[in-house]
């Protein structure tokens, strides 16, 4: 198990804003005498909190770097066994993956997971398993780290999900009864492959506070590494207060925490550097609570546990329906 308790709370830094924002000029952040705090950042017009984030950088790697490391790589294999998400209006290129619950697709099901690949074979299966069983020593890393960041995030999203007895997103399985513990998001999403989109912001977002990584990542060797790209660029802009937090110019891990409902916000697109270094690419995830999925819960809670059980999309039934359609796939190949 993960020592969280040596992440400590430390001081924050707080970052001066604009009075007047000129999108020309935009504030860059991290900056170059970035501390080891985590720093807030506040909007010119009402002086409320932007967005926090912590900069752990990778020359000299702390325990924090080193724990964060960890919990990238099995979300990286996730990734590659889980379907592109091709219904984001705002998605402009790049891969978006979904970890952890959704609503139920299949029929007569109301909750259930994001879906992996149909092409599934056992091996692939297994390694897929092995990355939630490594997951799964990350059971109150994320929530430690929202605290850290900011303790009444923490607490604004386990209230939601306590309200209609929404899982974790690495529990695995929904359970009519509810346990009573530190819950803070639904669902992850996984952006990799030079992934962009355009200015939005997600006003039917549910959890307050969406907690999000970045960095550049290493595919043959499997691990974050520092940014290939020189020029600044690419990263978080904030446009209504024309700030950047930018992914290349900085050498490491970025912790952001925003509101998606609230602000504007777009992650730009990459130099076309990456284009020419197939082994390395732009990797991040964001930590959310999923608005159907919230909605469905909602109106399920007050059923019995059978009903709530017929209406949930187990983990034995997916995997039982994934075997059923990697053996339906081999019987097709086979008369090809």
């Amino acid at each position: 198990m993960l020592d969280h308790a040596s992440r400590s709370r430390g001081e924050f830094t707080k970052v001066p804003v604009k009075s007047k924002p000129n999108r020309s000029n935009k504030l860059l952040l991290p900056s170059i005498n970035e501390t080891q705090n985590p720093s807030i950042v506040f909007d010119s017009k009402n002086h409320k909190p932007l967005f926090i984030y912590h900069f752990h950088p990778s020359h000299n790697p702390s325990p924090n770097f080193t724990s964060l490391n960890q919990l990238i790589i099995p979300f990286y294999k996730l990734a590659q066994n889980h379907s592109h998400i091709k219904f984001n209006s705002d998605s402009i290129d790049g891969n978006m993956k979904g970890v952890g619950f959704l609503c139920g697709s299949n029929s007569g099901k109301s909750l259930g997971f994001y879906s992996r690949k149909t092409t599934f074979n056992p091996e692939i299966l297994e390694a897929d398993n092995e990355a939630w069983m490594t997951l799964s020593r990350f059971e109150n890393f994320v929530s430690s780290c929202i605290k850290i960041l900011f303790m009444s995030a923490s607490h604004d999203n386990n209230e939601i999900m306590q309200e209609v007895h929404l899982p974790e997103w690495n529990e695995g399985e929904w359970t009519p009864m509810f346990h009573q513990k530190l819950r803070s998001f639904s669902n992850v999403i996984i952006t990799t492959n030079g992934f962009h989109n355009c200015v939005h912001r997600d006003e039917k977002d549910v959890n307050t506070w969406t907690y999000g990584l970045f960095t550049f990542f290493d595919k043959s060797g499997i691990q974050p590494i520092p940014s290939p790209i020189c020029s600044c660029g690419y990263g978080f802009l904030f446009p209504e207060d024309s700030t950047l937090l930018d992914f290349s110019h900085k050498q490491g891990i970025i912790e952001l925490l925003w509101k998606t409902s609230i602000h504007f916000y777009q992650t730009t697109e990459p130099t076309h550097i990456l284009d020419e270094l197939p082994t390395i690419a732009y990797f991040g995830f964001s930590f959310q609570i999923n608005y159907k999925l919230y909605t469905r819960a909602k109106r399920l809670i007050c059923m019995n546990p059978t009903t709530h059980e017929e209406k949930t999309y187990g983990p034995q039934e997916r995997i039982q329906n994934e075997k059923k359609r990697h053996q339906q796939r081999k019987m097709k190949l086979a008369k090809i």
